[in-house]
């Protein structure tokens, strides 16, 4: 009876209304031998080979997988090879080359349909049996936990100066010591609700880019007060004017240089045309495809317009959050969290023994939790569904260290690289709690957010817009200059989370979305992971870090500790410690 109120629940069927149905689904998991998990994956596999995928099964469908699983059982020649394969652990076959064997299968081809379940049940798992890694060097974790990694990964575990803290920002400031109150946390970025993306009209994203720079030609003008307004770039004049537009390139391709550059007008301030820049009288500039910047200028020859002055966006202001009087400790890190080599998630567990032993107040995961870019998901050598590895290897162990550390605030941020997310674009809404089986604590953040943590304000955004800005940036300076900090202040100048526009081939953007993208106030923190090398430095009194990755392809990376002062201060940054620390 047990048995029927299983298959009941995990088909989906009414025990009164399908009574007879259940009976033969009974029937079929003792003369087989099946469990009812095994026995819901063949129905699938049987019934997505009939292309009724979301069918409900029936004493006639049920009978002729009956007979299928009969000719399964009666055909030894593939168990037979497996059997014979060399000894070592094989994976289960790509999940790609058994998607193209299962194409071919029709009604009238149950051959291919068996040798397809065959093939999809009898493999080996990629995972092997969970080992315990070695810890040494960490406090001992709580008996309440259990964060011990699916499959010990040899590289990473004997590697050495682990937790070494690589480089420091304010280390004179100390961090939180004993127990400490749950942090209130509040955003106030505007929500990104869930939307349907690839929809966008070329003129509805033609008029968000002109709003665009009619929108920050009234910011330059307002804070420079001109009171003479602006001036057509494009048109021949004789004296000087004040222009502003967007910087593009002239060639279709390559990066942007000194003799390519060009400035796009807004319809309102010149019909939307375009004029090369003449800078040669302009002794240090920085530019990016996508920025908006104001010129004074002529264009005498209406063939180039000469730059005499660059006038930049003024930064915005800064809002002052409220006050909780504590200091609080946050940990930082960005995905991935596994290295390519495996699944076994194990500086992830490293991490999380890290939060053991320190009881920070904020944990903060920005993904990818799950890549598309790693080796084994990109090639499909899986053999369960993403979800069902998140919730595995992930949602697990946040959920055990969420109810054994009720005062450490788990705060999650997606990535458009997760495959466990259904928009792979930016900006992204919340991963789904529900989806996911997350527990109700952990706060699921969208990318890009900005968040007040007991009065600091701290702006993310899980997109590499650093690397994208360095690969296109044109810039000259008479003297040296910090890269880093430079490509920095543009985020912060333009007000833009993605100032750079074309974006780079693995970004996406939805035109509609594009409001969402805006960074509309200065913060306290500014975090932006990258590829570039890690770093935490303050640029116009804002503290801009980039924590680097928790795994770096075959080796671990790094992660930040950030202690929060209890008081707002005039230069906030000269209050805030930040360190970063190899895993």
């Amino acid at each position: 009876m047990s048995n029927l109120v299983d298959l009941s629940r995990e088909f989906q069927l009414d025990s009164q209304a399908h009574q007879a149905v259940l009976k033969e689904l009974d029937s079929l998991c003792q003369m087989f031998s099946l469990t009812v998990a095994e026995l819901r994956y063949k129905w699938e596999s049987f019934a997505l080979s009939l292309m009724k995928g979301n069918e409900k099964p029936t004493i006639d469908l049920l009978r002729q997988l009956r007979k299928n699983l009969e000719k399964q059982v009666n055909q030894p020649s593939t168990k037979t090879n497996n059997l014979n394969r060399k000894a070592r652990p094989a994976p289960s076959r790509m999940l790609s080359s058994l998607a193209s064997d299962f194409m071919d299968v029709d009604s009238n081809q149950e051959d291919s349909l068996d040798q397809f379940m065959t093939n999809l049940t009898q493999g080996t798992s990629v995972y092997a049996k969970p080992t315990p890694s070695t810890h040494a060097n960490l406090a001992p974790i709580a008996p309440t936990l259990n964060l011990q990694a699916s499959q010990s990964t040899s590289s990473f575990s004997e590697r050495k100066g682990t937790n070494v803290i690589d480089l420091q920002l304010n280390p004179q400031l100390s961090f939180r010591s004993g127990p400490s109150a749950k942090p209130t946390i509040t955003n106030s970025h505007p929500k990104i609700l869930r939307y349907r993306y690839m929809f966008e009209k070329i003129r509805n994203k033609a008029e968000m880019l002109d709003d665009q720079i009619d929108y920050m030609a009234d910011i330059i003008q307002e804070a420079n007060q001109w009171e003479e307004g602006y001036g057509n770039p494009t048109r021949t004049t004789q004296g000087s004017i004040k222009a502003v537009g967007r910087i593009c390139n002239e060639a279709n391709q390559g990066k942007l240089n000194h003799t390519s550059v060009m400035l796009e007008s807004s319809r309102t301030l010149g019909l939307g045309k375009r004029v090369k820049l003449d800078l040669t009288r302009i002794p240090d500039f920085s530019l990016f495809p996508g920025q908006i910047v104001g010129f004074q200028g002529n264009n005498m020859t209406g063939k180039s317009f000469v730059v005499e002055q660059i006038v930049t966006p003024p930064l915005p202001e800064r809002i002052q959050a409220e006050e909780m009087g504590r200091n609080v400790d946050v940990l930082v890190a960005s995905g991935p969290f596994t290295l390519d080599s495996d699944l076994s998630f194990e500086p992830l567990v490293e991490l999380l023994q890290t939060c053991v032993a320190t009881q920070p107040d904020v944990l903060l995961l920005m993904g990818p939790f799950l890549s598309t870019s790693h080796p084994t998901i990109a090639k499909g050598d899986i053999d369960e569904l993403p979800e069902d590895l998140f919730q595995r290897e992930i949602t697990s162990r946040l959920n055990q260290l969420a109810q054994a550390q009720p005062d450490t605030k788990i705060v999650l941020m997606p990535h458009a690289n997760d495959i466990v997310h259904e928009w792979p674009l930016f900006p992204q809404p919340s991963l789904s709690a529900k989806a996911l089986q997350l527990d109700p604590s952990i706060l699921l953040l969208p990318n890009p957010s900005v968040i007040s943590i007991n009065g600091t304000t701290l702006a993310m955004a899980n997109v590499d817009i650093l690397m994208a800005l360095g690969q296109q940036e044109c810039s000259k300076a008479s003297g040296s200059q910090d890269r880093l900090a430079r490509l920095s202040h543009h985020i912060l100048q333009q007000r833009s989370f993605y100032p750079l526009y074309p974006t780079a081939p693995d970004v996406i953007i939805d035109a509609d979305q594009m409001a969402m993208v805006q960074l509309t106030t200065l913060p306290d923190i500014l975090v932006l992971p990258s590829h570039l090398k890690h770093f935490a430095k303050v640029v116009d009194d804002v503290i801009c870090m980039n924590p680097g990755h928790l795994c770096k392809s075959q080796s671990g990376g790094t992660y930040a500790r950030i202690a929060l002062p209890a008081k707002q201060h005039v230069k906030q940054h000269e209050h805030i410690r930040v360190d970063l620390i190899k895993i």
